[in-house]
């Protein structure tokens, strides 16, 4: 498909991953199902991750976003493991020289009581990773 891709003449900034049961349907679903939120899921997506990036690269390509998930809150169990699953992300680029763009959600999805334009620009930010 890459090449195929490439063939078509079109031109491509990036590439974009998503994962299989993720709902974006309100900040709870996303929370729980999104990126690598869910211990569970985590070894497959990492592996998904990484398949994204060989795909990244063999279309000429350089920037792969995703969504990683919600950032655990400080002191949190979960937070620790869920910092680790994204290090260990990043630790697949060097060889890869790639960039990835993550879309995490800094807060907890209860700051909005539904989910709309606002609430996505007031709770989250875009981080880039780079390593060549």
């Amino acid at each position: 498909m890459p090449k195929a891709a490439v063939a078509a003449g079109f031109r491509m900034c990036g590439t974009m991953l998503g994962f299989p049961g993720e709902d974006y349907t309100t900040p709870q679903t996303i929370q729980k199902s999104g990126g690598f939120g869910d211990p569970a899921t985590r070894p497959e997506r990492l592996e998904r991750f990484r398949w994204a990036l060989d795909r990244t690269r063999a279309l000429g390509l350089t920037d792969l976003m995703l969504h990683a998930g919600f950032l655990p809150e400080p002191g949190t169990p979960d937070r620790k493991p869920f910092l680790d699953t994204l290090a260990g992300s990043a630790s697949s680029l060097p060889s890869k020289a790639s960039l990835w763009r993550s879309r995490r959600v800094r807060r907890r999805p209860t700051c909005c009581a539904a989910p709309s334009t606002t609430c996505a620009a007031r709770t989250s930010r875009s981080t880039s990773t780079r390593q060549t």
